[in-house]
């Protein structure tokens, strides 16, 4: 597992386009953050070509007045319009360049000590090759789905989340290079892909449902700290239509020693759908040993494309071998503790109820927009009440 250590000193790369408040306002909680003494740190400010050349003059005008002492300074203007996701892409290949670079889009605000965060992490993971990058963003919420996510507290400052982060990521050398030589293969998600369905129906723009599913094929994970070095005022651009704060997180706003834990030590280990790992599970109750099956307390996953005979499910199925309750909160406690109830069942997959009463699920997009076709979703919720009463009339008989 060991490899060349990963440079310390990242490259803070700014992605901008056509929001010259925005970008403002991620520079000014830039230069007002912490840094290493006599460290010389390279910014690299990346701006798409905007086809309104007003806007286009207000963005460079940002980019290239802003003062930076603490290293080399470059602004990039590419002459033709990348699009988000290729601009990003090309980002990360600064990681080349730089050995580790910190991607930072425009809506982004960030924590005063974002940066000994990055670094630090760089150094704790830098021999993992199952780790591919690190986020500043901590996820309060399923984007997915739009509910409470809780990761369970194994008192350590990360958790690990199936799930590449947009909203201030870290990578290096490493960690990009493997990526790219998985996309460069010319890799698509598909429908049959065993992502959520949501992040299927991402538009082609978005380069981090194609990261997603890298992931989950080369079998990494994400860094994620417990407190958040960022936070995103989720601005009108690509991925939002309008104003969107739902996913503002508090900040981190003082310095620490962080307490990293490894991949294999952590109890805080989830897949793409912001489940818990069956193996970390496992430790946590016996129960289940020797089963093979998945966890899936947001009932977002298709049962056909689980590929496991068990899932320990919120979905209705026809028959369970053990229920609980969804009282503790993260609801997993439930299942560790033993709590009696109905609403949290572990049954054959084959047994859930699924493909026919939850797709309207499907029409939510993750950037927190809905899809409102109200007929198809009033005839989804139809459906689901028949079965609910065809559930218990079977049940009866038994």
């Amino acid at each position: 597992m060991k490899r060349d250590s990963a440079p310390s000193v990242p490259a803070i790369v700014v992605v901008g386009y056509n929001r010259p408040l925005s970008l403002e306002r991620l520079l000014s909680s830039l230069l007002l953050a912490d840094y290493p003494a006599d460290t010389k740190i390279s910014l690299v400010i990346s701006l798409d070509c905007c086809p309104e050349q007003d806007v286009a003059d207000a963005v460079r005008k940002i980019a290239d007045n802003i003062p930076w002492s603490r290293g080399n300074k470059e602004v990039i203007c590419h002459p033709h319009q990348l699009g988000l996701k290729e601009h990003i892409l090309k980002c990360g290949d600064l990681a080349e360049k730089y050995g580790s670079v910190i991607v930072l889009e425009d809506d982004l605000f960030l924590s005063p000590v974002y940066y000994r965060y990055a670094s630090d992490a760089l150094k704790f993971y830098r021999n993992d090759s199952r780790i591919s990058g690190i986020s500043l963003y901590s996820h309060q919420n399923n984007p997915c789905l739009q509910q409470p996510f809780e990761p369970l507290d194994d008192g350590v400052d990360n958790f690990f989340l199936q799930f590449a982060s947009s909203w201030g990521q870290v990578w290096d050398k490493r960690q990009w290079s493997s990526f790219r030589s998985w996309y460069n293969k010319g890799q698509v998600v598909s429908a049959d892909d065993p992502l959520p369905c949501q992040v299927i129906e991402w538009p082609d723009t978005s380069w981090l449902k194609l990261f997603i599913k890298y992931m989950v094929e080369s079998e990494k994970t994400f860094v994620y700290p417990r407190v958040s070095l960022s936070t995103n005022f989720g601005d009108p651009g690509t991925h939002f239509s309008d104003q969107n704060s739902f996913y503002q997180v508090p900040i981190l706003l003082k310095s620490k020693v962080y307490q990293f834990i490894s991949l294999d030590d952590s109890l805080s280990v989830y897949d793409a759908f912001f489940e818990l790992e069956p193996s970390v599970l496992d430790r946590l109750t016996d129960r289940y040993h020797g089963k093979q099956y998945t966890v899936d307390l947001y009932g977002n996953k298709t049962p056909s494309k689980v590929g496991v005979k068990y899932m320990l499910t919120t979905q209705e199925c026809i028959s369970a071998d053990h229920t609980f309750a969804n009282a503790m909160k993260p609801a997993v406690l439930n299942v560790m503790n033993n709590v009696p109830g109905e609403h949290i069942r572990f049954c054959q997959a084959n047994y859930v109820i699924k493909d026919n009463i939850d797709n309207h699920k499907c029409n939510r997009v993750c950037n927190g927009s809905f899809n409102r076709k109200i007929g198809r979703r009033v005839f989804s919720l139809v459906l689901n009440k028949i079965y609910r009463i065809l559930i218990k009339v079977f049940r009866f008989r038994q």
